[in-house]
């Protein structure tokens, strides 16, 4: 009997994933990006690494006391 469970639970399992493969590969398709949203942007970015080359961002600025 349990052998029998377990036979089905694998099988839906396989199912579950063949389902999310296709879903995603259908979504790439379409032009849809997984993951999560960047925190910044690369406009951000960009300037954070020109302020940090340039020394326009003091040290007391990079790292502030808490």
């Amino acid at each position: 009997m349990f052998g029998m469970l377990s036979v089905l639970a694998e099988f839906q399992r396989e199912l579950i994933v063949a389902n999310t493969r296709d879903g995603l590969a259908d979504a790439r398709a379409r032009g849809r990006k997984g993951g999560r949203p960047p925190r910044s942007s690369a406009r951000t970015r960009s300037n954070s690494l020109n302020g940090y080359t340039t020394q326009a961002i003091t040290p007391s600025r990079r790292s502030p006391t808490c």
